[in-house]
């Protein structure tokens, strides 16, 4: 899992959003995946200098959901088990500590819901 350092965060509405944690609801990840979640925290990916995630841990064996806010170019190599969402100059990373086989369809509606709120003009 790549976290570092955390902080408490806040989920719902806005404009454009630049908190991953804005973007998906500890219920809608919940409901996605069948298993109780716990509210997101802010997170720093391991060789990064800004927070750009937001870990929901959940219960079940998918262990942690880290929903992953960039900007620019996003990665063009094809990652198993995580979803990618594109829009503009903006991208959304869905992923599990760990996935299972019907993770990435979960993975997938997550992450188009998440690419609306953070490009919603």
């Amino acid at each position: 899992m790549l976290m570092a350092a955390s902080a408490g965060c806040s989920s719902g509405n806005g404009a454009r959003v630049s908190d991953a944690c804005d973007l998906l609801t500890s219920h809608e990840v919940a409901a996605a995946v069948h298993a109780d979640a716990q509210p997101g925290v802010l997170t720093m990916a391991i060789g990064e200098s800004k927070k750009r995630q937001c870990a929901f841990e959940v219960s079940g064996k998918l262990g942690t959901i880290v929903v992953y806010l960039g900007q620019g170019d996003a990665p063009t190599n094809s990652i198993p088990d995580r979803a990618l969402e594109v829009r503009d100059d903006t991208y959304v990373i869905v992923y599990a500590q760990y996935p299972g086989k019907d993770f990435s369809e979960m993975a997938s509606g997550l992450a188009m819901l998440a690419i609306q709120r953070a490009t919603r003009r």
